[in-house]
């Protein structure tokens, strides 16, 4: 494997080991393109500067295999996070993972190219889950899906063999659920045919852009589409695309996805097309429908422990709603943050209220932050919430979910976020 030390990127794999035994060590890089030709998207339209820490090689090395050097890069972005990322800076917490975790992917692409040959066709790695949203950290998974210009069987069995390879290496590097994997869920593509698990059929989070859109519509169950048990539903899959950025390959296709999704949700469903939708419906187009089912409350239980789930408890309601409020009132924006200034801005909640979220998310954020740092892994329970944080988190989520209710009950004519 050959790497670059002048500027940290990967310029070529090789399954050939190096004639000098070399050391890997932390280099760390900016730059607005963490591989050669790719672009990411930064969470503004301002061109920033990008740190991507990855392993290089000197004269006394000992890395001999791809694993060996994605390992060292693992260790060294996470050692280099948790030293120098101010956890009170939350621009600066998603700038330095999200933009490492695209050049992992891309990383893990451009290896799996190597094996099997070069691509057919441009195609494009999208992020969703914690890296749609602009809200990696040192343990997140690796939910994704792959647009791909061109669509045919020989194209998609490229892609399939590309995902499974990229697979083989994650789950080399031995990180379990609770570290970098790709996401048990099943928000990857469809490349574990015959498992039981991560299983779709052949539309699912790989196709082209204008197909991929369609997974917005809450009427779209492609026939091709094959349920399974202990898999993502449909709507699991819909919801995942409202959240999607950038990470590697052809970002033209991330554009035209959005522009055919935004197409598709002016349009108005036909009488009675949806069954659950039905007390909805009534002239509304697609995103207010779609929005107001995401704004729709679901039930949180109350803590009745010491410990507190942060993704159960506040970031996930928050999340939901918030999202369902940008997709209701035609607002482009994945980043939870992000989404509650513009939403304020264009007077469709209140500046005291979007404050009191903004700043219930953060913290619930930086606390999740600083528990991945420090137990080493993904979990989300705290147990050292003290009782005011405890309730302050909760009051603001009640308050949230219970103006959600009355906005849904209203279908949108009355705004009590305000």
């Amino acid at each position: 494997m050959n790497i670059d030390p002048s500027s940290g990127f990967i310029s070529d794999f090789s399954s050939q080991q190096p004639e000098d035994k070399e050391k890997p060590k932390v280099v760390v890089t900016s730059s607005s393109s963490p591989l050669p030709g790719h672009d990411t998207k930064p969470l503004t339209d301002e061109v920033k500067e990008v740190k991507v820490v990855s392993a290089t090689l000197d004269s006394s090395s000992e890395v001999n295999d791809v694993e060996l050097w994605y390992k060292q890069t693992i260790a060294n972005m996470r050692e280099y996070g948790i030293a120098n990322v101010d956890v009170d800076n939350i621009e600066d917490i998603q700038d330095f993972f999200s933009n490492n975790y695209s050049f992992f992917l891309g990383s893990l692409s451009l290896a799996a190219q190597q094996k099997i040959g070069p691509p057919p066709t441009e195609f494009a790695i999208i992020g969703l889950g914690s890296l749609g949203r602009y809200e990696a950290g040192p343990y997140s998974d690796l939910d994704f899906a792959i647009l791909i210009e061109k669509d045919n069987p020989e194209i998609r069995k490229y892609f399939l063999t590309m995902a499974s390879e990229m697979n083989k290496i994650v789950m080399s590097l031995n990180e379990g659920v609770n570290g970098i994997s790709f996401c048990e869920g099943g928000l990857t593509p469809p490349f574990m045919q015959g498992k039981s698990t991560v299983q779709f059929g052949s539309s699912a989070l790989l196709d082209t852009p204008e197909s991929m859109a369609e997974w917005s519509l809450p009427t779209h169950t492609p026939k091709n589409f094959e349920r399974r048990e202990n898999l993502a539903n449909p709507g699991t899959i819909s919801n995942s695309m409202t959240f999607s950025q950038f990470m590697y390959g052809d970002q033209t296709l991330i554009q035209r996805m959005r522009e055919a999704t935004q197409v598709l949700m002016q349009q108005t469903p036909e009488k009675d097309e949806i069954a659950s939708y039905k007390k909805w419906q009534g002239g509304i187009n697609y995103g207010k429908l779609v929005g107001l089912q995401l704004i729709q409350p679901g039930q949180i239980q109350p803590q009745r422990s010491a410990e507190a789930n942060l993704k159960k408890g506040v970031l996930s309601p928050i999340m939901n709603i918030v999202r369902g409020l940008c997709i209701y009132h035609g607002i482009n924006e994945t980043n939870i943050t992000e989404g509650l200034i513009k939403l304020e801005k264009q007077g469709h909640i209140s500046p005291k209220l979007a404050v009191r979220v903004i700043e219930t998310y953060q913290a619930a954020y930086k606390k999740r932050l600083q528990l991945q740092m420090s137990e080493h892994n993904s979990t989300y329970q705290v147990q050292d919430l003290t009782k005011g944080e405890k309730e302050e988190m909760a009051s603001v989520v009640k308050d949230l979910q219970q103006r959600a209710e009355a906005f849904t009950h209203s279908r949108g004519k009355s705004n009590p976020f305000f």
